[in-house]
């Protein structure tokens, strides 16, 4: 498009005002920079690069506009493009003039002809570039006043637009706040602009222009009954679609389609439907001449279909889109499926009732059979002549009032009916009659199609037994459970209660871990047969996790009736199980919750009954607990507390507390206590109670027991190298410490890393831990006293201890319990248990520490029994590693 701006070097002044409107500004003899002509060329790049991609119009005015104000400042870049169709002209602008000042510019196309002579609406008009240096002079501006107050204008630069032709179609005005006429690079950029604007809008209603006759061109083809596709062949022979339209898709069953699946519909096409598709192609290509063939392919669904195409040679010139070699072909393809399906029908209806699976009966108009095929025989065991000229109700006793209603109105039935074999078997089919009528309406048979259901009825009882039950031990799981209990909540009468029974298995874990998952799933079984032979089968017993089960109690008068039930089932576990050979002990933990007192749902009841487990686990093993409000909150605790305990660790939140441990004799520091402290973020200062069943519970004690050890190992380090210290350091372990890992090999690489030797370490072990996992401690207990270090049995006194096995166990020391010790000095019996305890020890070879001293009497006591180790606030409370070394500097010294 050549340029439409012939401007001379005079200044046309106005007419009617001494403010001007000239074609071109004042000459001036200062010539753009390279700077300006280098920002000029990257803009005219941008843009037409912008064009070439085809963005949208508002994205390129506002890029333009944009870049004017950069390169003009105190000046605003409007853009007015016409051809809409209310008239009016489009404004575009950057954000810097507010929307709702558009209605200020006043252009719409009857304004254009009449009062509106403001520099950008003369600009379109009189299609020349103007220039006015005073708009608040200029009486052309007055119409225009309230736009030039609200933006604080003084001059108005404006190049006119230019489409097809010599018409102007809008303008580009640089509004700016000085009196004045642009600069030679202003003035040029905005020609530039102006010219390459005109491009961008005559590109984009050619674009229009191409897309409505594209439409157009679409929508005369989609109303035509055929498919019209134009097929091409490249040069290497491949074909191809570069048009179609609707008829395709609808011949084809296709929702939409692009010109690109020309690939998958020429494969579905069979080897000779391609190969004479392809001599056809060829053989017309040379002779230019239109022809018609027949083929078929498969559609997406696999099916056979027929077509005609008709086809014309087009003609084409070589360009750089279009090769010479290439040949083009507009077709009309129409679906001639129907006739060769006609003649397959006959064949394929003989074939199908032969050879289907299906039980076919073909009746007269009184539902006497006329023919049957081999699979009803089989089907029903009867032989061909037991049926002839029978009537099917004999064998189909389908025929109520209502489904001969169904099939007189609606020409089919269809349902599941029982029949019965001809040995006398019982069976379910479906039956599907539908009635056919003679083409002349005066002849009327019935067609039985009939399905043996008997497999699937079996399957989906089994299905259904597998959706409710657990597969291992076969009793109901948690979804039926769930059903029978608000099923029962719903028919439990006033004055009764419905109880829950969650049992948990003790130790359930490590017969898996010791003896294989194998092992373990003998045990659940075993569990449920004997919670069947113990409750007699008369309440439901669900397992309704990896080792909890469920019992459903109902029609109870009281939590006495609970209690002895729950008592029995305690009993029961306490029983040997006959596991690989050997006798297994378990033990079981019960939590009990009851409708309507703990809750009125299902969900409720469940969860409540699992927080009673979970209280039960902590403080009642071997037991049952009724639930308790307060269990509920406990279990929310831990919820809440669980994320942040995991990342505890890792963020360093854990410290080390020491409490010395006192030699009774002479008052000396035997021993340190390793304790473990949680400096919570939020909570402050935490202690073990709060969060060590917790870190069992989620498992991460053996990761925090290894951090104890190195610290305690760091710790004494230190100590013996500052005050050449020679006590013991005491570090408590718990039962996932001692079953998983290798503790041993943790421990031997700290003492080795901080030369501690190993007598000074020392390891606390619970007698509970001992006595519920004997088996798999002591072996690891042994083997680090082999290595030297000293193990104590923390908390004696608590815990179900058998003396008969304390003889057995690899201990040197006995730690009294500081609930032994409370009010020892006055509490006769305690003080002859802890007599007892203190000589039962010695007996043994063990030495005594006695743990909560806090008195001088609760002392005097202790060494009268000859108790070698005192540990106690009477000493000193848990310190941290800084406090303790001052305290351990001051007790030296004192």
């Amino acid at each position: 498009m050549s340029s439409n701006y012939n401007i001379d070097n005079k200044h046309i002044e106005s007419k009617d005002s001494a403010a001007t409107q000239k074609k071109t500004p004042p000459s001036d003899s200062s010539q753009p920079t390279a700077q300006e002509l280098r920002f000029m060329l990257g803009i005219q790049r941008q843009l037409l690069a912008k064009i070439a991609n085809c963005e949208n119009l508002n994205s390129i005015t506002n890029f333009l506009c944009e870049n004017i104000e950069k390169m003009s400042t105190n000046s605003y870049a409007v853009t007015l493009v016409g051809g809409k169709q209310d008239d009016s002209y489009a404004i575009y602008s950057t954000q810097k003039i507010s929307r709702e000042l558009y209605p200020l510019f006043q252009v719409s196309t009857g304004r254009l002809n009449r009062e509106n002579n403001c520099t950008y609406v003369s600009a379109i008009k009189n299609a020349q570039p103007l220039f006015c240096k005073d708009v608040c002079s200029d009486p052309d501006w007055s119409e225009n006043s309230e736009l030039s107050s609200n933006l604080a204008i003084a001059s108005c630069w404006s190049y006119p637009l230019f489409g097809h032709g010599n018409a102007a179609i809008g303008s580009i005005s640089i509004l700016h706040k000085h009196q004045g006429y642009p600069s030679p690079f202003v003035a040029q950029l905005l020609e530039t602009a102006a010219y390459i604007l005109g491009v961008a809008i005559t590109s984009a209603q050619s674009r229009e222009k191409l897309a409505n006759t594209k439409a157009h061109l679409h929508n005369i083809t989609r109303s035509l009954p055929v498919a019209i596709v134009q097929l091409k062949l490249s040069a290497h022979k491949l074909p191809s679609i570069s048009y179609f339209n609707q008829g395709l898709l609808n011949l084809f069953n296709a929702q939409h389609g692009s010109e690109n699946d020309f690939p998958l519909f020429w494969q579905q096409l069979n080897d000779i439907s391609r190969r004479r598709l392809m001599r056809s192609f060829l053989k017309n290509n040379l002779a230019k001449s239109s022809y018609n063939q027949e083929f078929y392919l498969h559609d997406k669904q696999g099916k056979k279909k027929w077509f005609h195409l008709s086809a014309t040679i087009e003609e084409t010139t070589e360009s750089a889109f279009a090769p010479a070699d290439e040949i083009c072909l507009n077709c009309m393809l129409f679906e001639t499926t129907k006739e060769h399906a006609d003649r397959e029908k006959i064949d394929l209806a003989c074939i199908a009732f032969n050879s289907t699976d299906e039980g076919i009966l073909i009746t007269d108009q009184q539902h006497n059979i006329v023919n049957l095929n081999a699979a009803y025989l089989r089907i029903s065991g009867y032989n061909k002549s037991d049926l002839i000229a029978k009537n099917s109700s004999l064998i189909c006793p389908w025929q109520r009032k209502s489904s001969l209603a169904t099939l007189s109105e609606q020409g089919h039935w269809q349902g599941e009916v029982a029949s019965s074999r001809k040995n006398g078997e019982s069976f379910y089919q479906r039956v599907t009659i539908n009635t056919v009528i003679s083409q002349d309406h005066n002849d009327r048979h019935f067609v039985y199609v009939v399905s043996d259901l008997s497999q699937l009825k079996d399957s989906e009882a089994k299905l259904l037994f597998m959706q409710q039950h657990d597969p291992l031990t076969e009793l109901p799981n948690r979804l039926l459970f769930k059903s029978l209990l608000e099923y029962e909540i719903k028919q439990c009468r006033k004055n009764q209660l419905v109880a829950i029974l969650m049992l948990d298995l003790n130790r359930f874990k490590h017969v898996n871990e010791s003896l294989g998952h194998r092992a373990g799933d003998q045990l659940l079984k075993l569990v449920a047969r004997r919670l069947n032979k113990t409750l007699d089968n008369q309440y439901t017993i669900a397992r309704i996790g990896g080792d909890e089960f469920a019992i459903l109690l109902t029609n109870m008068s009281d939590r006495t009736s609970v209690k002895i039930i729950a008592e029995q089932i305690i009993r029961a576990m306490e029983l040997p199980f006959a596991l690989e050979n050997h006798d297994f002990y378990t033990t079981g933990t019960i939590g009990i919750s009851l409708y309507p007192e703990h809750g009125g749902d299902s969900e409720i009841l469940i969860k409540n009954a699992d927080a009673a487990v979970h209280q039960g686990k902590d403080s009642h093993r071997n037991s049952y607990v009724f639930y308790h409000y307060k269990q509920s909150q406990t279990v929310q605790s831990w919820v809440r507390m669980e994320p942040a305990l995991r990342q505890a660790l890792k963020n360093n939140q854990f410290k080390v507390f020491f409490q010395p441990q006192i030699n009774a004799a002479n008052g000396s520091v035997s021993g340190v206590e390793t304790l473990i402290r949680w400096q919570h973020p939020e909570q402050g200062l935490l202690t073990p109670d709060k969060f060590l069943p917790i870190l069992e519970a989620i498992g991460l004690m053996p990761q925090v027991g290894s951090w104890v050890i190195e610290q305690a190992c760091s710790h004494l380090s230190q100590w013996r190298q500052k005050y050449a210290v020679e006590f013991k350091v005491a570090v408590n372990a718990s039962s996932q410490e001692l079953l998983q890992g290798d503790m041993a090999g943790h421990i031997a690489s700290m003492l080795a890393k901080y030369q501690i030797p190993a007598q000074k370490l020392e390891i606390e072990i619970l007698e509970t831990v001992i006595m519920e996992h004997a088996g798999e401690a002591v072996p690891l207990l042994t083997k680090l006293r082999e290595m030297g270090i000293g193990l104590a049995l923390d908390d004696f006194g608590t815990g179900n201890s058998s003396l008969g096995y304390l003889k057995q166990l690899p201990v040197q020391k006995l730690k009294i319990d500081r609930s032994m010790v409370q009010d020892i000095e006055s509490d006769y019996k305690k003080n002859a248990i802890v007599g007892a305890i203190i000589a039962l020890g010695h007996r043994l070879g063990m030495s005594i520490c006695a743990e909560g001293v806090e008195s001088q009497l609760q002392l005097d006591f202790l060494r009268r029994e000859q108790c070698e180790q005192i540990q106690g606030y009477m000493f000193a409370k848990p310190m941290c590693a800084e406090d303790f070394e001052i305290w351990y500097q001051n007790y030296r010294s004192d």
